[in-house]
């Protein structure tokens, strides 16, 4: 028998899981006020200049080290806060997972105590 993957529709729940801030079948998904309220909320991500390139992993990398030395640092901060935003939004939710796991394990390839 031949397994057939379901289309990018039927597996929305996996595609984006708790990324949606309305449900497609709220009536608050096609408000304007709604969505421009949360629009207003939301802020750019800083333009690095040692990141030029189109490929973001090794930003993706640097932001997620440098979260976890700031926590190793300064505790939960405020400050670490800018840090998490930006590797979340760079990073694929995939990598993110298998480095947290890492750190847990103690395996991770490098240095998180600055």
């Amino acid at each position: 028998m031949v397994h057939k993957p379901k289309s990018w529709m039927e597996n929305w729940d996996d595609v984006t899981p708790g990324k949606l801030v309305f449900p497609p079948d709220s009536k608050k998904y096609f408000d304007k006020e709604a969505n421009e309220a949360i629009i207003r909320n939301l802020q750019p991500r800083p333009v690095d200049l040692r990141f030029t390139q189109c490929n973001r992993t090794k930003e993706c990398y640097t932001y997620y080290i440098n979260y976890h030395r700031c926590m190793n640092l300064k505790g939960n901060s405020e400050d670490c806060k800018l840090f998490k935003a930006l590797y979340e939004d760079i990073c694929p939710q995939t990598t993110i997972e298998k480095w947290d796991t890492w750190v847990a394990e103690g395996r991770y390839p490098n240095n998180l105590k600055y």
